[in-house]
């Protein structure tokens, strides 16, 4: 194994790292309900059986940490960042735990041509306002989405759709700007609310209780700390067996392990190399693998020392992956060698891990003109713990090289921000989504030249551009795998960025928490109609 650098210890690292996050998440953790304790029996004879309680019952705590609670718009949150929005508010599709295509609002649908999709609606499904869910409403919201003047992320996840159509009540038809097969996963991403409470002054600020057609609702709020979630008794899917979700932020890890052990927080993300002694002190653990990939972004078509190919494999090669993911991850994850992981569509499985090789990343530099090594502006997401260790190490690595960074930490919401209006440093940390598609279109998209507005373009090579607009106007999935391959072996042939790892989640819960199962785009997918406490 390789040494790492000193500054970058397993033990320093472990000191702050606590939860998940690819790139962004949420946060919980609150005193657990107490259980119900049966009358005392009277004296003298038996009493009569105490009647379970109908309806949805007991109260759990979900907590992380170093993340905000900034921003709980449906419109405006990516996964895995929307527990909150996802069991508040119901899309029209969702992936299944292998990342198929199940149904949830629509009914069915299905491709009139290569431009044209129609959607039947579930006839009888209510928003918590009472409204009942239309294919008007539904329209509302592709087209509150759609309007670039409201700068919603989820606008980032739908490139081609052109015009919405509400044919009639439980009818829609959409229409995209150009073919694309991969429409139906887009829609993951777009969670449908009521236009009445949609279009009150308060909804981006603060949803409410009112505007979902899902298990949850939103009861109480506390921006960037803490977020109440009650069970809707007459949800069109039934009514879940858990009454009340405590969602809270919690800024150490201490606490954390504190109130896990203690009961007080049910459910979390943890390190892997905290497990162990999680499970030894009698809490359980479910593990899941990411639809994500944890990796450093290349701003390659801005000029400068990242406009050169050999700098960009210098940087690549000054990485040593598989210590990173042992020393600071505790080996919960798989060195990534391209923008999707085994579990996605499109995976080129030849292609091979870029090597450690810090001599050689030094000989390309000076090839390059830099000798000396070079210093560069740098974004780091600095509220994700997790990211924050392969964040450390790359400036660690890349310092050995000669590669100076100057970073930027930022705020989560900030952050995000800056990717979608355009970053403000040539080298960005972050964990890009192939899921929830579980595709590689969502991976690849960021490196499309004809992204808009164009100042989020940090990518420009015809010959990838030329596959990836192939795949998206291809129809036959194997054809399209196909170009999805060829367009990734593109990007790694041209070091195009920096792939670390595919991490592995680690959930950790209280045992009282059953038919808990998570899910591997995130707990917002799971599901929670039939999640009870013991107690």
């Amino acid at each position: 194994m390789s040494p790492h650098p000193p500054r970058l210890s397993r033990r320093r690292f472990l000191g702050y790292t606590a939860v998940f996050s690819g790139a962004t998440l949420l946060a919980a953790c609150a005193p657990a309900q107490a259980p119900v304790t049966a009358p005392q029996q009277p004296s003298g004879g038996a009493a009569p059986a105490t009647p379970v309680p109908a309806g949805p019952r007991g109260s759990i705590t979900y907590a992380a940490a170093g993340l905000s609670l900034g921003n709980i718009d449906p419109h405006n949150v990516f996964p895995p960042a929307d527990f909150v929005t996802r069991v508040c508010f119901d899309p029209l599709l969702a992936p299944d735990e292998r990342g198929n295509i199940k149904e949830i609002l629509a009914a069915s649908y299905r491709s009139l041509d290569q431009t044209t999709w129609e959607f039947k609606l579930r006839p009888n499904v209510k928003f918590v306002s009472g409204n009942p869910l239309t294919a008007q409403a539904v329209k509302w919201n592709f087209d509150r989405i759609l309007n670039p003047e409201n700068k919603l992320g989820v606008l980032a996840r739908l490139p081609t759709p052109a015009t919405v159509e509400a044919v009639d009540d439980l009818t829609l038809r959409l229409t995209t700007k150009t073919p694309d097969p991969v429409l139906p996963r887009r829609l993951f991403a777009v969670l449908i609310v009521d236009p009445a409470e949609g279009q009150k002054p308060t909804f981006s600020s603060n949803p409410g209780p009112l505007g979902g057609t899902g298990l949850f609702k939103i009861t109480a709020y506390d921006p960037g700390r803490s977020v109440t979630l009650e069970a809707v008794t007459n949800s069109w899917r039934g009514t879940p067996k858990l009454a009340k979700i405590e969602v809270r932020s919690v800024p150490e890890l201490g606490t954390v392990i504190a109130g896990l052990r203690t009961g007080d927080i049910d459910l979390t993300l943890l390190a892997a190399d905290r497990v162990e002694d999680m499970v030894k002190a009698g809490l359980k653990n479910a593990q899941v693998p990411q639809p994500n990939i944890y990796l450093l972004w290349l701003a390659s078509n801005r000029g400068g020392p990242l406009a050169d190919r050999r700098v960009r494999e210098a940087i690549n090669l000054a990485l040593d992956r598989e210590a990173i993911i042992k020393e600071l991850y505790a080996g919960a994850g798989k060195v990534a060698s391209q923008y999707v992981g085994e579990d996605g569509f499109g995976y080129n499985p030849n292609l091979r891990p870029y090597p450690y090789n810090p001599q050689r990343a030094k000989q390309l530099l000076a090839e390059a003109g830099y000798p000396n090594g070079f210093a560069i502006d740098a974004e780091f997401l600095g509220t994700s713990l997790v990211l924050k260790g392969y964040q450390d190490a790359s400036e660690g690595y890349l310092r050995e090289i000669g590669i100076r960074l100057n970073i930027t930490p930022s705020e989560t919401n900030v952050f995000v921000q800056h990717i979608l209006q355009g970053p403000r440093a040539s080298i960005m940390s972050n964990g890009v989504q192939y899921g929830p598609a579980f595709d590689a279109d969502f991976s690849l998209n960021w490196f499309s030249s004809k992204l808009q507005p164009p100042e989020i373009v940090i990518y420009n090579n015809p010959r990838f551009q030329q596959l990836f607009d192939a795949s998206r106007a291809e129809f036959d999935s194997n054809k399209r795998r196909e170009l999805l391959q060829q367009a990734q072996a593109v990007l790694h042939e041209d070091y195009a960025s920096v792939p670390v790892m595919q991490p592995l989640d680690n959930y950790v819960h209280n045992p009282r928490l059953e038919n808990f199962r998570p899910h591997p785009v995130g707990l917002g997918y799971a599901d929670w109609l039939n999640v009870s406490v013991s107690r």
